[in-house]
Order: structure tokens, then sequence, then C-alpha cells
């Protein structure tokens, strides 16, 4: 259920892999939550929908047997569609925000890539990598923000809990899709 590959880890290629995900999924964290801060939600959700695009596309660069027409032809109007809701006068209008939620997008689809590496050389399961990702994100953000948690209410908590439960669920369910069926078919 939640294996890890320890002799594999510990190669130099696979190790610095590794840091690699894990400063991305760090720095996409910041640039996205910044963003949720500060931009409209309509504006948050109409990028945040071509997530799903960039790893699909990332994924036939990374991985080419993935590649499927059908597939890429339904990305291609869809991120048409997306390119067209911001083109107005003859350029695009993206504030500062929006432009850090697209790199966002990019760094989240990487770290997509990344994992499934891990998941395809058969390093980690997909329970051990969400959970070992997890716990070293929340060291980091926990030591960077101080949170009071002393501060909150017992319902507050219990939202927190269950939102990070449900996460948790889909999460691991999307890297047991990229380890069985692949990306473009889990991530559309």
């Amino acid at each position: 259920l939640g294996s890890v590959n320890w002799f594999l880890l510990l190669l130099p290629e696979f190790l610095l892999l590794f840091l690699v995900l894990i400063s991305l999924a760090i720095t996409w964290n910041i640039f996205y939550y910044e963003s949720l801060k500060k931009e409209t939600l309509a504006e948050f959700e109409s990028i945040i929908m071509i997530t799903p695009l960039v790893t699909v596309a990332l994924s036939w660069v990374f991985f080419p047997e993935t590649w499927d027409p059908r597939i890429g032809i339904a990305a291609l109007i869809g991120a048409s569609a997306l390119a067209w809701s911001h083109w107005e006068k003859h350029h695009f209008t993206i504030s500062h925000y929006s432009m850090n939620l697209i790199v966002a997008v990019v760094l989240m689809a990487t770290e997509d890539i990344i994992a499934t590496e891990f998941l395809r050389d058969g390093v980690f399961a997909p329970v051990s990598l969400y959970a070992i990702r997890t716990l070293i994100l929340f060291a980091f953000f926990f030591a960077y923000y101080r949170p009071n948690v002393m501060r909150m209410n017992k319902s507050q908590l219990n939202i927190i809990s269950l939102a990070g439960l449900l996460g948790a669920a889909f999460m691991v369910f999307k890297y047991y899709g990229y380890q069985l069926f692949g990306i473009p078919y889990t991530a559309l």
C-alpha cells in the first residue's frame, strides 16, 4: 500500500529528483495561495482549469508513448477556448496575480511529471509518495508561517482536517491513476 524503495530513492539521480519535486511543490503552493488571496474567484478558476491541459502537454514531452490524437484535439480545443476568454483588443490581459497562478499551474504540472516518474520506476507507491511529500511540506509551511493553532476553535480544526482528508484521498487516487492508466487519461 505505501512502500518506498529506499535503495532507488537514495541513488543520486532519484534523490536529486525528489528534492526538485519538493522544491516545486513548495514554490507552486506559495504562488497558488498568494494568487488565491488576491485574484477574483472567476479569474482564479478559469486559470486553474488549464492545469490538466498543461499536465497532459508536458506528459507528451516527457512520456511520448502517452500521445493520443483524440486527447490532443480535445486539449487543443480546451486551451483555445481558455486563451480566447483572455483576449481583449488584439492582446491578452492578465494581471500580476494571474501570471503567478499560471506559473503555479506549470510548476504543478511539472511536479506531476516527476511524481509519475517515481511511480513508474517503482521508487514510491502512491500512498507513500503523497504521505512523505505532504509531511515535508507541512513541516516547511508550519515552520515558515508559524500558525497559532491554539487560537483556532474546534470547528475550524474539524473543517481543516476534513478538507485535508478529502484532498489527500483525491491526490492518492490521482497518483494511482497516473501509475495505472497514465497522465493523459487520469488528468482529463
